[in-house]
């Protein structure tokens, strides 16, 4: 009889292979045929002694035929019974077959998902290990000599695009807010007094002014408000000057510097 190769999934994905089946497929499969063939068999008996006693005329006695009957259905039915049987073995096998087929597809996923994360974290560790103990010193002060250079720079850039910014407010920009400047060329911090507006630098007192001017460090400083607000105005790049009038007050006069 012609052999059929079984085409089982190997994996519970969509990917499929074609492979020969294992021996416990091929015995199920073995008997399944044996007990066919066996059925079939009887069948094939029970007719031709039918046939044979009604052509040939040698029926004997009724009491022999119904024996003869009552003997080949009870092999049938042991026969039919050892068929369900064995179909429930050869489905058992195949449940379990296909069980150990997901089983061992889901347990490869969670092993390849495990590996990456150990490998993951084999890696953030060798790094800290390197970093701690394999980097010389002298190399890591470098490092954070570079880093230290480069915030300065980054902080002078800063300074030099707020001044510009700031050059372009004018009497009408009161309200705009100023472009934060670090103390001390880049060194330092941004004053924690530092005017959010135009206006609300106009507007700085005595005590505020000259505590500005000092903290950015700026030459001239004075007890005088209206000089320490100029200094500032100036260092902030912002174009305005404060100018005395005969009232003896400050108004603010625009100039190009």
């Amino acid at each position: 009889m012609e052999q059929t190769q079984l085409h089982t999934p190997v994996s519970t994905t969509s990917t499929y292979q074609t492979f020969l089946p294992p021996p416990e497929i091929m015995a199920a499969k073995n008997a399944f045929t044996t007990i066919k063939s066996a059925t079939a068999t009887l069948d094939d008996v029970l007719d031709k002694m039918i046939v044979n006693h009604y052509h040939v005329g040698i029926l004997g006695s009724k009491t022999g035929l119904a024996k003869d009957i009552e003997a080949i259905t009870a092999d049938i039915a042991d026969q039919d019974k050892e068929r369900k049987q064995g179909l429930k073995e050869i489905q058992l096998l195949l449940d379990d077959f296909l069980d150990k087929e997901i089983l061992e597809a889901l347990r490869a996923q969670v092993e390849e998902e495990i590996n990456k994360e150990i490998d993951h974290l084999v890696e953030i560790h060798v790094k800290e290990r390197l970093e701690q103990h394999h980097i010389p010193e002298a190399v890591k002060l470098e490092v954070q000599e570079r880093k230290s250079a480069l915030e300065r720079e980054h902080r002078r850039l800063h300074n030099s695009e707020s001044k510009r910014a700031n050059s372009l407010l004018r009497q009408r920009d009161g309200n705009v807010l100023l472009n934060t400047i670090y103390a001390d060329d880049g060194e330092g911090e941004v004053s924690k007094d530092f005017p959010r507006t135009l206006n609300d630098l106009f507007d700085l007192d005595a005590t505020i002014s000259k505590s500005l001017a000092t903290e950015y460090k700026l030459p001239g400083v004075s007890d005088s408000r209206e000089k320490n607000l100029n200094l500032l105005l100036r260092f902030f790049g912002i174009a305005y000057q404060m100018v005395r009038t005969g009232d003896e007050k400050y108004r603010r006069v625009g100039v190009v510097f």
